[in-house]
């Protein structure tokens, strides 16, 4: 059935998962600035410095994880959303990773960051998957 809208809670959970996919993005940047910097590239990451990516990333995943109480809170989803935040551990290690590793080291950071993106996703659409059948 198409309702001609889309609800406030698709809009946040496509939201909370763009923010994961851009940290993807920004590990990647973080990973390559002092190479980006000696050939002249002007990206954010080189523009913000490590501090300031590193921020970037931090923000954009906490974001991402305050959007399903959020969603609770407001009544816009069901509490099972909160799912999601059992994806936490391996955020709260990434966190570490990028404030402590520079460079190639951070090809590991890289991909756990899209690996915490599959299970925030798919504790997302596992508690939304729940709330249909209960």
């Amino acid at each position: 059935m198409q309702v001609r809208e889309v609800s406030l809670l698709a809009w946040l959970a496509c939201v909370a998962i763009g923010l994961l996919v851009v940290a993807i993005l920004v590990v990647n940047n973080l990973r390559d600035i002092e190479s980006d910097r000696r050939v002249g590239k002007r990206t954010l990451a080189v523009r913000l410095g490590a501090g300031g990516t590193q921020a970037e990333y931090i923000l954009t995943a906490t974001i991402a994880y305050l959007i399903p109480p959020l969603l609770w809170l407001t009544g816009a989803g069901p509490a099972w959303v909160n799912l999601a935040w059992l994806s936490f551990p391996l955020a709260f290690r990434l966190f570490r990773t990028i404030l402590t590793e520079r460079g190639r080291a951070l090809n590991v950071a890289l991909a756990e960051t899209g690996q915490l993106t599959l299970a925030y996703v798919i504790l997302l659409s596992a508690g939304l998957v729940i709330a249909c059948y209960l």
